[in-house]
């Protein structure tokens, strides 16, 4: 067989070579996108070395389990007697098998014990239902002033019906852990977030017991208020207390959706105490004997761990995820997923053409990539370990803006692909605004609390802060975190304010502040 015969000109020969790099190259270049795709096994990139699932991946669920579960039995876990109360009907099949199996359940499912006011009304026969506007607006009332039995008796009968739960609730947070297994995936492709359609992937399995903690702790609040109305003061310490130590052990959580879920049922806590005091219902003596609990318990809302670990292990988790179905693949699912939370909307939730063109021809060093995810969390877990909250708050804004990247282009895989995987990291600093507001509202009910004491012994409120921190009655006396100051105080009428300027250094009578920051008694 002859050659194909060369053109004679050289300027002609040298036209054939261009086409003849350029598919070199291309070769070239998709080798080593495809040797860029393997992900090496170390503590360095994947976080983990051990344990590997089938498929020779780290196993993030079973890692996260061991963790978290260490030395923790059914006798003091929290879990087994609270899923009594709320039942196992919002367990996926696979997690039910993971709670029966570690014996924290039982094998069939159980309807919760408790049933939300809404629901309840709606069951009424119909001469005696409430519109569906009068029973939010009711939902909404019996958390916010003490009340009386005689004054609301449709509330007082719901409340009837949930009086076993609640004393189940009681027991059940003194309990000194709160471990919730995660339900391993169908299959090592989806990773620990899993699909964003479903209901199986393991991070969801914690989120039957954050979503019914948080019910939990409203029907604790509105019992709250009932008691004091009645002057029922050993109960209502109990429904606070029993808030408090439920938002402890959901902060053993090891997600910041744990973290966020723990702080807002603490600031409950906290509005709840303001609230009754505000009111005048609460005795000095009775405010004594709540002051010393509350004073006991430790902070809630500490983000470092989280970043440590579970956070960590889910962004490299879905690193390697990225590895193995490809940039397109994973781009399509961080749509997917917005597309689920409603991001966007009806927008169509594929990869353009430009995502797929680069996901093929642009080579990602996915090590490298894990080893940078890696020094950020480790600089997340540092900048939340820091002492006060403002250095917390002004280190992680500078390592978010650093690496944030809500909208990602095709054209940034090829000069900040770590950044393209990270994703939108803005929200983390608000983890952090939140935590410090639960804080601040557990700081000033404690110094309501003291405030009611003194003015029992004084018949009158103190001028300054000071007067009531040298009357030792609350010690130690609590810091505005976000001022590193005493909180703003000053008398008003016959009553007081206290408040702090929050994260946004607002005015004592910026709405929005009023709404969280601002304590007033008596209320206005």
């Amino acid at each position: 067989m002859a050659w194909i015969p060369l053109p004679k000109k050289k300027w002609k020969r040298a036209l054939l070579l261009v086409p003849c790099v350029g598919i070199t190259l291309v070769a070239l270049d998709l080798a080593l996108v495809q040797y860029w795709l393997h992900v090496t096994i170390s503590t360095a990139t994947t976080g983990l070395d051990h344990p590997l699932n089938a498929s020779g991946t780290p196993d993030y669920v079973t890692a996260l389990n061991q963790h978290f579960g260490e030395g923790v039995t059914p006798d003091d876990n929290a879990l087994v007697p609270l899923l009594k109360v709320l039942g196992t009907d919002y367990f996926t099949p696979k997690q039910r098998d993971k709670l029966f199996e570690l014996g924290l359940a039982g094998s069939s499912t159980a309807s919760p014990q408790y049933i939300r006011f809404d629901q309840w009304a709606q069951q009424l026969p119909p001469a005696q239902r409430p519109s569906s506007k009068d029973i939010d607006d009711q939902d909404t009332k019996m958390g916010q002033l003490p009340w009386r039995r005689q004054d609301k008796p449709l509330w007082w009968q719901w409340l009837g019906a949930e009086q076993q739960a609640l004393a189940d609730v009681r027991l059940a947070v003194r309990k000194p852990r709160l471990y919730v297994p995660w339900a391993p995936a169908q299959d090592h492709v989806h990773g620990l977030i899993g699909d964003p359609l479903d209901a199986e992937s393991p991070l969801s399995s914690a989120m039957p017991v954050l979503t019914g903690g948080r019910m939990l702790a409203t029907i604790l609040r509105a019992d709250a208020f009932h008691c004091a109305g009645e002057s029922d003061w050993p109960h209502y310490r109990e429904d606070i207390l029993a808030m408090c130590r439920l938002s402890r052990l959901i902060n053993q959580g090891p997600t910041l959706i744990a973290v966020l879920v723990a702080v807002a049922i603490d600031a409950m806590a906290s509005s709840t105490v303001r609230d009754t005091l505000a009111a005048g219902a609460m005795p000095a003596d009775q405010a004594n004997v709540l002051l010393s609990e509350l004073n006991k318990l430790e902070p809630v809302g500490s983000t470092a761990r989280a970043f440590d670990t579970a956070e960590r292990w889910l962004e490299l988790d879905d690193c390697a995820y990225a590895a193995q179905i490809g940039f397109a693949g994973w781009h399509a699912k961080q749509l997917k997923i917005k597309d689920f939370a409603g991001t966007f909307g009806s927008a169509d939730p594929s990869p353009g053409v430009s995502w797929q063109i680069a996901a093929w021809t642009i080579p990602v060093n996915f090590n490298r990539s894990m080893r940078e995810v890696n020094t950020i969390y480790d600089r997340l877990t540092a900048a939340a370990s820091l002492p006060t909250y403002q250095d917390r708050f002004n280190a992680l804004t500078q390592i978010t803006h650093q690496y944030s990247l809500p909208d990602p282009s095709a054209s940034d895989l090829l000069t900040r692909p770590t950044r393209v995987l990270l994703g939108d990291m803005d929200t983390l600093p608000k983890c952090l605004i939140l935590a410090q507001r639960s804080q601040a509202q557990h700081d000033m009910a404690l110094i309501m609390l003291a405030l009611n004491i003194f003015h029992d012994s004084h018949h009158a409120y103190p001028l300054a802060l000071d007067d009531l921190k040298n009357q030792n009655i609350l010690s130690p006396f609590p810091i505005d975190g976000f001022t590193d100051k005493p909180y703003n105080y000053h008398l008003a009428g016959d009553g007081y304010v206290l408040f702090t300027p929050g994260d946004e250094n607002k005015s004592e009578g910026d709405r929005t502040l009023e709404r969280w920051g601002v304590f007033r008694v008596p209320k206005k």
